[in-house]
């Protein structure tokens, strides 16, 4: 009987370890799409996407408070948009994107009147924090984007730590140049009496 509860406790204590040791599923936070090719006065939207979360369970996201860095030289940012998936209520809060630093977007967003439950049940475990649009005004063969987390917590409001954002590259191209279409319709002309003028001349001789 004592051989059988030594046993018994070996295997508990195996399963125990077993468990332990087990790799913890990180949450990820991505800027999207990581590369993007564009010319100058094109637009570049970016995404910030959080994955790894609870599928309509725990955890979930109650509140973030992000800087978004990007070279002003390169970029200049026209608009932010939110999910519809934090501050289900649509609570208002004022100010809560602040681009007056030049190459920082200051932006955050908190689930004030939302329970814990209706975070669980109504956030995939992927979706997009918000969405930045920004204009191309310089040709670079590269220019990074960085997100700076100041503080992301979960439904409960407790920190969600070991969070590492991704960065983003973004690559201007020179604009593509065209005719304009009066020209082009002047050279078809010039090049179609040419073409008269030498017919005629055959003609004649």
């Amino acid at each position: 009987m004592k051989q059988i509860s030594i046993i018994s406790g070996l295997n508990l204590g195996l399963l125990s370890l077993f468990s332990f040791l087990q790799p913890v599923q990180s949450i990820t936070l991505e800027l999207l799409p990581q590369t993007q090719n564009v010319a100058v006065g094109d637009s570049v939207i970016v995404d910030v996407q959080i994955s790894e979360l609870g599928d309509m369970e725990s955890p979930s996201v109650g509140g973030f408070d992000f800087d978004l860095n990007y070279d002003p030289n390169v970029l200049t940012f026209d608009s932010l948009t939110f999910s519809n998936l934090i501050n289900l209520s649509n609570f208002d809060i004022p100010n809560k994107v602040d681009p007056s630093t030049p190459g920082i977007v200051s932006f955050f967003n908190l689930s004030i009147l939302d329970t814990p439950e209706d975070l669980n049940t109504e956030q995939p475990s992927s979706f997009s924090l918000a969405t930045l649009d920004f204009t191309a005004n310089q040709v670079t063969p590269n220019s990074l984007l960085s997100l700076t987390i100041i503080s992301l917590s979960d439904e409960n409001f407790d920190p969600l730590d070991s969070v590492i954002p991704e960065d983003a590259i973004v690559s201007v191209e020179s604009a593509k140049t065209s005719v304009p279409e009066s020209d082009f319709n002047l050279i078809t002309w010039i090049i179609f009496l040419g073409l008269t003028s030498i017919y005629c001349k055959k003609v004649s001789t």
